[in-house]
């Protein structure tokens, strides 16, 4: 059993991790303010808005679930994580979604 003094938070590290899967073109990932450059195998955290250009296409998947979120052609998405079923745990969630080409995929 974990122990905490007052006024000390215990930390529950995130356990599904999101990763960019796959990236096609041109696009950026907006983490804290600063602008980052999307890379294969990049590991996303919460909060970070995602965008794929015009004529591009990001794959974003997620630990333990087969379903990935594809953005292409303009769209992006601020991924975030809410406790949606307190026997599940925190799980991600795509908001503040902008674009017609933002979806989920099987795969």
């Amino acid at each position: 059993m974990n122990q905490t003094t007052p006024g000390q938070v215990e930390s529950n590290p995130i356990e599904q991790k999101a990763f960019v899967h796959a990236f096609q073109g041109r696009g950026q990932i907006v983490r804290d303010g600063f602008f980052l450059p999307v890379e294969v195998g990049m590991e996303l955290q919460p909060g970070d808005r995602i965008s794929a250009y015009e004529d591009s296409r990001a794959e974003i998947t997620f630990t333990g679930v087969s379903t990935k979120l594809v953005l292409a052609n303009g769209s992006s998405a601020t991924l975030l994580m809410q406790l949606t079923d307190p026997a599940q745990g925190p799980q991600w969630v795509a908001s503040n979604l902008y674009g017609t080409k933002v979806f989920f995929e099987e795969g």
